[in-house]
């Protein structure tokens, strides 16, 4: 596991970036599906002062039509310390066309907000405080791919803030991610 730490004030950096300017994606990257997998590690107190451990699989995959339209899904799995109890959340249906507009049909607690930038793609999540952003950077050819995970936590604040999957409120105390794969394939996998 690659420790990841927490950068103070990296939400509010994140949040002035304009969306415009990231909204097509490249030509090199129609008909083809980003795959994004990693685990995070984290140390959770609740409110009510409850502390505990968890491993959370996280899988992100991108598709980007012949259109130039893009299609996302992702899906985590919470492990706790005691055996398997997992939560499946898939985020189906967003799509964001050639001229930047979303259409949502899908609704969850956190939508992380994805955009191009040359030859990477970054997917802004923002929590109640903090944020996380999974950076995927691409060769000159666009026929390979590397990814990384990092966090990001508000000034002060006693760690990075959102809910778990039980709906429960949350401060990550200590986080980290392992080192994600990430693969480019031909066509589409969202007819499964």
């Amino acid at each position: 596991m690659k420790r990841l730490s927490f950068v103070a004030l990296f939400a509010a950096a994140a949040s002035s970036l304009p969306i415009a300017a990231f909204a097509a994606a490249p030509p090199a990257l129609y008909n083809k599906t980003i795959s994004v997998s990693y685990s995070e590690s984290k140390d959770l107190r609740g409110v009510d002062g409850d502390t505990r451990h968890r491993i959370v699989h996280g899988q992100i995959e991108i598709f980007v039509s012949s259109q130039g339209r893009v299609f996302r899904r992702a899906a985590r799995q919470a492990v706790g310390m005691h055996g398997s109890r997992s939560k499946i959340v898939n985020e189906l249906g967003r799509s964001r066309g050639p001229d930047g507009n979303e259409i949502k049909t899908a609704n969850v607690r956190y939508n992380g907000e994805l955009a191009f930038n040359g030859r990477s793609i970054t997917i802004s999540t923002k929590f109640e405080s903090g944020m996380r952003r999974v950076t995927i950077q691409f060769d000159g050819g666009f026929s390979s791919c590397t990814a990384a995970v990092t966090y990001g936590k508000e000034g002060g604040a006693p760690g990075l803030v959102h809910h778990g999957m039980n709906g429960r409120l949350y401060a990550a105390t200590n986080i980290s991610a392992s080192t994600p794969t990430c693969s480019i394939t031909s066509g589409t996998s969202f007819d499964d």
